[in-house]
């Protein structure tokens, strides 16, 4: 009996654990954080901290909003992780990075050659998770928080910023993977370059395109109405060396097969009638085929993409029941995807000396060993290898008008 008594009392040392706990209402909940070059310091950066008010919903559930969603502040010091023990001296609450989610970086400091420096010291705590997603922005942080600080139609910001990235994913806009984990493997394996989150602020232009571009220059005068995340930030071994648009992102990911498929719409220019756009859906049916020859010189890349495409508008009215008319249509899109993705290769070998499809994993089956692999070089063969596409274009729908009235008809 006093031996289970003893065994008893021993086991109770090890159940209170809850010395530590620290309540909901006990903490700063920081939900992201900007990363800045300090301007006047050479290794110190300005780190701003959006705080997240977890008794916001509450308030407005009860019709009470006078305290605000969140809280800014910048606060200057050698790397983000002491940083949150200085935060400690302003706010009445334990700053955490428990819910952290976004982690924004400057243009600037994304460029320099230190960054990878600071932005490894995110694998050293372990309060942030590797699921976090990369944002660079050519604002700063802070001019982007405060920016977005005021939203309309999503007041929490927790909420808010989610709710952007994941719509710029679904569109096709940003690339789906901008994670500290994917960072971390993309930089050590050194191979690849890594895409991620890419942000700015948004002009009207007189016509912008639904892959981001605009086709005549932004209107100077034009207010700032936010921003805009579109396009990607590349990083080649940890250091951003140029940025994808958001046209030049979605053929990055129709060319990845690591990637979740997912479809979009773009509008193309009708070849019936130029003075007209047609919208399309988009979406990549099955992985691409990819056949690698290394015994030839310079080594061949052969990739075979399929898309299953629906025609959504026909602003010049063509007749799609004509089989002529469906083939000009399918040879002229084939022609423009084969061509936007040879130019987006071509870049990538020219510019970066590396690209963001996954190829590299694929050449790796190619050997028998690792060693193999390295002694091939893939980063330094890469930019000089011929690279070839076919696409195989299926369209499924050309719209439930099979046949069109005469344009005289139309006038009447």
């Amino acid at each position: 009996m006093f031996k289970h008594l003893f065994l008893m009392g021993i086991s109770l040392l090890f159940l209170t654990g809850c010395w530590d706990l620290k309540e909901i209402e006990q903490q700063s909940y920081i939900i992201a954080i900007g990363l800045d070059k300090a301007n006047d310091h050479d290794n110190t950066l300005d780190v701003t901290l959006l705080i997240s008010n977890p008794e916001f919903g509450t308030q407005q559930e009860g019709g009470e909003t006078q305290s605000p969603s969140q809280k800014i502040i910048t606060l200057r010091a050698t790397d983000f992780i002491t940083v949150k023990n200085l935060a400690d001296t302003i706010l009445p609450k334990t700053a955490t990075y428990t819910m952290l989610e976004h982690i924004v970086i400057s243009e600037k400091l994304a460029k320099d050659n230190e960054f990878i420096r600071w932005i490894y010291d995110a694998a050293k705590d372990s309060e942030i998770r590797r699921d976090i997603e990369l944002i660079v922005s050519k604002d700063t942080p802070e001019k982007l928080f405060r920016k977005n600080e005021k939203s309309i139609l999503e007041p929490r910001p927790h909420k808010y910023w989610q709710l952007k990235i994941d719509q710029s994913n679904l569109v096709g806009l940003s690339p789906p993977n901008s994670e500290l984990l994917n960072y971390f493997r993309i930089t050590e394996a050194g191979s690849d370059v890594f895409l991620s989150i890419y942000t700015d602020k948004f002009k009207p232009s007189k016509k912008t395109n639904l892959n981001g571009s605009s086709e005549k220059k932004d209107n100077p005068q034009a207010t700032n109405r936010g921003s805009q995340f579109s396009g990607s930030a590349v990083f080649k071994n940890g250091k951003m060396v140029g940025k994808l648009s958001g046209e030049e992102t979605r053929i990055a990911l129709l060319l990845n097969n690591t990637l979740p498929r997912r479809e979009f719409i773009s509008d193309f220019k009708d070849p019936f009638n130029s003075k007209y756009d047609i919208a399309v859906k988009i979406n990549k049916i099955s992985k691409t085929k990819i056949q690698m020859n290394f015994d030839e010189k310079p080594e061949k890349i052969h990739i075979e993409v399929p898309i299953f495409l629906e025609i959504l508008t026909n602003h010049s009215m063509t007749n799609y029941s004509k089989e002529k008319n469906r083939q000009k249509l399918k040879s002229y899109l084939k022609r423009k995807f084969e061509k936007d993705m040879q130019q987006l290769t071509k870049r990538t070998q020219e510019e970066f000396k590396a690209q963001p499809f996954g190829w590299s994993l694929h050449a790796r089956k190619k050997f028998l060993t690792l060693q193999n692999y390295e002694q091939f070089n893939w980063l330094k063969k890469y930019p000089n290898m011929d690279v070839s596409f076919d696409v195989k274009i299926k369209i499924g729908d050309y719209g439930r008008q099979k046949s069109v009235p005469h344009y005289k008809e139309i006038k009447k």
